[in-house]
């Protein structure tokens, strides 16, 4: 039986959010630098392609996560929910100052990278005097990137 492809939306979304960066790699290296990767399944079922169960990972770290091994510790879903929510954030930032800086007028920018009802604690941490992040949490703590807003006035 043949490996069911990730559909094209989410795979679309994915790699936008982390602009092929490995959030492993971010995590545990604070490396940026363009991965060559796959989208992972967090909890290793490829039929399950809600946005909160995938992410970018680079070959190395892909196959180190879906491992098993017998003496030392692997790498936990939780850890690497966590460096994506750090990558997304990072790279929002990133962004957001970008826009700051550039020399074209912007309109003012809401991006909602993800909206679900099971995230529902949401944080506004100010990133600028112009940019704002929000991330939601769950019911287990785990956080995600939700959007990011910038508020320039021209």
């Amino acid at each position: 039986m043949s490996r069911k492809s990730v559909p094209d939306d989410i795979e679309k979304q994915v790699l936008l959010l982390c602009r092929r960066r490995c959030c492993i790699c971010f995590g545990l290296d604070g490396d940026l630098s363009v991965k060559s990767g796959q989208i992972a399944h967090l909890d290793h079922d490829n039929t399950n392609n809600d946005q909160d169960n995938v992410a970018f990972l680079c070959l190395t770290h892909h196959d180190q996560y879906d491992s098993t091994t017998s003496q030392s510790k692997g790498l936990r879903k939780s850890e690497v929910w966590h460096f994506r929510s750090e990558l997304h954030a990072r790279i929002a930032n990133d962004i957001a100052s970008a826009a700051a800086g550039a020399a074209t007028p912007k309109p003012d920018v809401a991006v909602i990278f993800k909206e679900s009802p099971l995230f529902t604690t949401e944080r506004k941490v100010r990133l600028s005097n112009q940019v704002n992040a929000f991330y939601r949490s769950d019911s287990e703590g785990r956080c995600i990137f939700w959007k990011v807003e910038t508020n320039m006035h021209w």
